[in-house]
Order: C-alpha cells, then structure tokens, then sequence
C-alpha cells in the first residue's frame, strides 16, 4: 500500500501549478549551474556552504 509523506504542487489535479512550479526549478537550477560555470569551486564552495552546512575548517577553500 502506497503512503504519501507529500504530496506534491498541482497533486489536486492543478496542472498549471505543476507547470508553473517546474518552471521554477529550471530558472533556479539554470542558475545555480551558470554561477558555478562561471566561478567555478568558488561557487561550488558557497553552495556547499548553503546546501549541506559544509565549512572549510582548514582555512584552505579547498575540499577534503
């Protein structure tokens, strides 16, 4: 037997709001992909940060 945790936008049959919601994502991603295109492990670095909670505790700005 299946069991929702959550349900999604648009699970009430509002097509539009599945759409507009998609939407959504691919400009934030679209981004977030063209920062980190552009800044490279800088912007890496700062998603890490924001994302996962991750800090560079070696001062290095690099990755262990």
């Amino acid at each position: 037997m299946e069991a929702w945790l959550k349900r999604g936008t648009g699970s009430n049959g509002d097509v539009a709001g599945v759409a507009e919601a998609a939407s959504e994502v691919r400009e934030t991603v679209g981004r977030i992909l063209d920062d980190v295109a552009r800044r490279g492990d800088a912007a890496v670095r700062e998603l890490s940060a924001r994302f996962d909670g991750w800090r560079d505790s070696k001062g290095t700005g690099t990755f262990p």
